[in-house]
């Protein structure tokens, strides 16, 4: 049961940090030094690789850094990146460079970005720069988790020659806001220069925003949210206030460089104590489960074990009741038969008296088993000889064969005998002819 709880909290807290896995984070970093017809830079590629070798120890899977594109080059590393993205990434962008707008919309500016003339520098954006909102617009597609774009670029006008118009810079870079879900961070405000140095001589490899950013990367458990409002405080304290970093947020979830943040790791507890508990819940409904089962099952048990009982008395009742049906049958034969021989002692007994009679009484001419007797209409009647074997009931004309029928009259009954020779005969009325045969002997 330990073991089978061990197993669920497993379970639970890989479902909590499926998420996690299943995202990869991937960074592309670009940064531009040696513009051909543009102010040069110092720092930009510098910034660009020490954020790489930052990122690449944070679970950023080998983030793709490139150094001093011309514009084919850089439109080819940003589609290749993109074209490598996947729902639920966490994204990093990071330019270091120059760049421009046109009409409110920025792009970043390859290497070779021809020095424009005044008038056609704007027109020559769309062809020869890579416009930050359509690559952004590009990354959305792909439904990451989360973005974060860093524009690490002076914000005035790279082309100091082409002069003012309308009283704005022309080239500066506008304060465009991101798609949906993204953190856009600039690192300097609008009209004002990101810092490579604070002094002309500065052995730091870094930018002063850079340098004030990878010392919070470092940090674990802190939140994007609070490294952009300590890396604005550095900066500003850096540069006395000379540069600002700003930033649109349009990200409302929450994001860490380094481990899981505080307040998910918080969470993560809550979540686990919450799963613990459950899991409590859970062991304690399932042995209340497993102990109703045991009274079921005893329930069940002691059921069939009254219902056996019950089977073998009935089985037992069964049998006695068979037993003295079976008795009742065997007396009841057992009467029927000694009824039987009760009859046969009677009949062998009438048998006996009845030849002692014959051998005494009735002459020889009249040694018949059966008399016919006739009696006016009242039809055929049977006597046996025994009925006659005293002589005191014996008709006037017993011993006188041939003897005629009216002179055959018993005086005590009136009723007529006639002498009847041995044979066989039917009995009835000489018309019926369905009464049974009778054999006499004569």
């Amino acid at each position: 049961m330990k073991q089978l709880g061990r197993m669920g909290l497993l379970g639970l807290v890989t479902c909590l940090l499926a998420d996690a896995a299943l995202a990869e984070r991937k960074a592309l970093l670009i940064g531009n030094d040696l513009y051909e017809h543009a102010r040069k830079l110092e720092k930009a590629a510098s910034d660009a690789r020490s954020f790489g070798n930052v990122l690449a120890g944070m679970g950023f899977a080998d983030p793709l850094v490139r150094e001093n594109l011309k514009r084919t080059a850089m439109n080819t590393a940003v589609g290749k990146f993109v074209a490598g993205l996947k729902p639920e990434d966490e994204v990093i962008f990071y330019f270091a460079g120059h760049g421009g707008d046109k009409e409110g919309k920025n792009y970043l500016l390859p290497i070779d970005f021809p020095a424009p003339g005044e008038i056609e520098f704007e027109s020559r954006l769309d062809d020869e720069g890579v416009r930050l909102g359509g690559l952004l617009e590009k990354i959305r597609e792909k439904k990451p988790r989360f973005v974060l774009a860093i524009v690490d670029a002076c914000r005035d006008n790279p082309f100091p020659q082409l002069g003012a118009r309308g009283g704005e810079e022309v080239g500066r870079l506008a304060d465009e806001s991101p798609p949906r879900g993204m953190l856009l961070v600039y690192a300097a405000e609008p009209g004002k220069k990101a810092l490579d140095y604070l002094r002309d001589k500065n052995e730091d490899p870094n930018g002063v925003f850079m340098r004030a950013l990878l010392p919070l990367l470092r940090t674990p458990g802190v939140e994007i949210h609070e490294v952009l409002r300590q890396v604005r405080g550095k900066v500003k304290e850096l540069t006395r206030e000379r540069q600002f970093p700003n930033w649109h947020d349009l990200f409302d979830g929450r994001f860490c460089f380094q481990g899981p943040c505080e307040s998910d790791r918080h969470l993560e507890v809550g979540r686990l104590d919450e799963a613990q508990r459950k899991l409590r819940t859970e062991q304690e409904a399932t042995e209340q489960l497993r102990q109703a089962a045991r009274e079921v099952e005893k329930s069940v048990r002691e059921v069939k074990e009254s219902l056996d009982r019950e089977l073998k008395a009935a089985q037992a009742r069964a049998t006695e009741e068979e037993l003295q049906r079976k008795r009742a049958e065997r007396e009841a034969l057992e009467r029927k038969m000694e009824e039987a021989r009760r009859k046969e002692q009677e009949a062998a007994e009438s048998l006996r008296k009845l030849q002692g009679a014959e051998s005494t009484a009735v002459p020889p001419y009249a040694k018949t088993e059966i008399l016919q007797m006739r009696s006016g209409d009242e039809g055929a009647r049977l006597f046996h000889p025994s009925d006659f074997v005293n002589p005191d009931k014996s008709p006037a004309c017993w011993d006188k064969p041939g003897k005629k029928a009216n002179e055959c009259i018993d005086s005590r009954t009136g009723m007529e005998f006639v002498w009847v020779p041995g044979g066989t005969f039917r009995m009835g009325a000489p018309e019926d002819r369905s009464g049974p045969e009778v054999a006499l002997k004569g």
